[in-house]
Order: structure tokens, then C-alpha cells, then sequence
């Protein structure tokens, strides 16, 4: 069974059976690879071919009908058969009898007088069409009677939601909604629930590091996870020059040394496909910052998403905010 007929998966080089886990993974790492913006490996076509790709694959509704359409088309193959026509062999010809093909003289008198009436007539034809001038073009203005009909609208997107519990990540327009899992025991594995539309808000529990996912709260006794978005913090002086910037994946830390002494506040952002020329995520982009300038000696640690309790919390910044250098 061909699993794969427009080669979807081929273009991410996963399985048929992967779970979404592995397709985002397999995605995240190829668009590091092909993005237009990389040097040398950037390819602007197979980015597009493997988005595509990754657009369907990652919709679990999508992906099933894809599928579906597979068995169909294997169904369909498997009940087509292609023979070649039987001919049998002429009889061999019989001993002392002579045999010929037809010939013209066989034609009988009447079917050559009709023959002959044809081309006399066809000829007559010809002379009296090349003889006759051309008839003048006439215009004729036809009205209109067909009702303008307007265009019709596009569907309204998904309008974005916001869950239980104090919003601290909200869901980037990247690749379309966020898939929301939860952990099946049984299966030892995450399985899809439903669908998050972009800019929906969620209080963030905690990231389970070792998938790359956001423990989200969806009600007050229930959870969920979502995949989790790379960040990019700058730590800016007092002048507002950035004296460090670091690139954190999901559930990753870093640890910056040998900045200078003095008083720094963070600015970060969130989004997907993060572009060092252009210094700005290509997809759904977020930046915040931090209320306040902290000393250096009492700027341990710094969480993204930030918890503060009993602190002011970050404030929304433009895109242009955060590339200013």
C-alpha cells in the first residue's frame, strides 16, 4: 500500500505511522536547513513544499483524510486490470486453393457511380466556395441579462479563546492552531485532543524539557500540553543597547558570563523560524518586556514564561521594539 501518494511524508523523511511529535520535530529541523534566510542550504521552493507538507500532516483532521485518500486511490488500482486483447491466429490456408486481398476492380458498378456523383459534387463545392466573396462581419451588441452575482466572503477564522486559570503563554500564528495533547498511561505517549486557534491564551504549569512541550491548564481539574516556541531574551542597559542576546529552544537554559556590572532589564520574544539576518522570527512573533531595571547581582535567574508573583508582569512591545539594536 502506498501510504504516501503526494509524498508528504517523504518530504519531512518520516514514517507514515509518526506521531505529531515526531512531524513537528522533523519539521523544526528541516526548516532550520531550507529556510530562505539560512546561507547555502536555504531553498525558498522546498521550504514551501516541505510547509505544505507539514500543513497537513499536522492537522490531525487533514492528515486523516489524506490518508484516506490513499486507501482509496490503492482500492481503485487493485481493481483496474490491464490485458492485452486476444487475437486468435488466422486458419492456415487450405491446401490447392488460391487466396488474394481485395482490389478496386472488385467494387461493384453502382457503388462506383456513387463515387464518382461525390467528387463531382465536392468539386462543384470547391469552385463555387473559392469563387464567392467573403460575407461582411457583422456586430451585434448582446445586453447583458445575467444578475451580478458578488463574491463570496471567506469564512471567518477560528476566533481565539482563552482558557481557565491567569494567562501567561499565548499560541503564535505559526503553521495554523496548536495541537493541544494530553498524556495517554497506556500508550506511554501523547495523543492530540483538540485544537487551539492562534492568539488563544493559556496558563502555563510548567515545560516538560524532554519533549520541547508547555503544561497548559484547560480547566480546573484538567491538563493539557502544547509544543512549546523557541525564545530569544536581550538583556539591554540602562541606554538600551543589548549587552547580551541568547536563543533558548523549548525547555532549554543557558547560562550568560562576563557582562559588566550594572542594572539590566530583559526583553524577549517568542515565534517560530527564527532569522539572524533579519533578527525577528518569521512566523508569529511576541515580544514583551520586563517592568523595571534589576541589578546585575540580583538578576539570577530569569524564566521565560516569566513567573512573578506580587510583581508587575511583562508589557507587550512592537516587533520594531525588540530588533532595535
Amino acid at each position: 500500500m502506498n501510504h504516501d501518494p503526494q509524498g508528504y511524508y517523504a518530504r519531512l523523511e518520516v514514517d507514515w505511522d509518526a506521531p505529531p511529535d515526531a512531524i513537528h520535530a522533523a519539521y523544526r529541523r528541516k526548516a532550520r536547513v531550507l529556510h530562505p534566510d539560512i546561507p547555502v542550504t536555504g531553498d525558498a521552493a522546498a521550504f514551501v513544499a516541505l510547509k505544505e507538507a507539514y500543513d497537513v500532516l499536522s492537522d490531525p483532521l487533514r492528515r486523516a483524510a489524506y490518508e484516506r485518500a490513499s486507501r482509496s486511490l490503492d482500492h481503485l488500482r487493485a481493481t483496474v486490470h490491464t490485458t492485452e486483447p486476444y487475437y486468435p491466429p488466422p486458419p492456415p490456408p487450405q491446401p490447392g486453393v488460391r487466396t488474394r486481398g481485395p482490389r478496386l476492380s472488385d467494387l461493384p458498378l453502382g457503388v462506383w457511380a456513387i463515387l464518382a456523383m461525390v467528387v463531382l459534387f465536392a468539386g462543384f463545392e470547391a469552385v463555387l466556395h473559392l469563387t464567392t466573396p467573403p460575407a461582411q462581419d457583422q456586430m451585434v451588441d448582446v445586453p447583458a441579462t445575467a444578475p451580478t452575482v458578488p463574491p463570496q466572503a471567506a469564512p471567518p477564522p477560528p476566533r481565539p479563546v482563552r482558557l481557565f486559570g491567569v494567562s501567561n503563554v499565548y499560541v503564535v500564528p505559526a503553521g495554523g492552531p496548536a495541537v493541544v495533547l494530553r498524556y495517554d498511561p497506556g500508550r506511554r505517549a501523547f495523543v492530540p485532543i483538540g485544537q487551539l486557534p492562534p492568539f488563544s491564551t493559556a496558563q502555563a504549569i510548567r515545560i516538560v524539557r524532554d519533549y520541547g512541550l508547555v503544561e497548559i491548564r484547560l480547566t480546573a481539574s484538567a491538563v493539557g500540553f502544547i509544543p512549546g516556541q523557541p525564545v530569544v531574551v536581550k538583556l539591554r542597559d540602562r541606554n538600551g543597547v543589548p549587552a547580551a542576546t541568547v536563543f533558548l529552544a523549548p525547555g532549554g537554559d543557558a547560562l550568560v558570563d562576563g557582562l559588566p556590572g550594572g542594572a539590566y532589564r530583559p526583553d524577549y520574544a517568542m515565534g517560530d523560524l527564527w532569522s539572524r539576518a533579519c533578527n525577528m522570527f518569521a512566523a508569529g512573533m511576541r515580544a514583551q518586556r520586563f517592568a523595571g531595571y534589576t541589578d546585575l547581582s540580583a538578576l539570577h535567574t530569569v524564566v521565560i514564561p516569566p513567573d512573578l508573583p506580587g510583581q508587575p508582569p511583562p508589557v507587550d512591545i512592537s516587533d520594531q521594539d525588540f530588533e532595535r539594536n
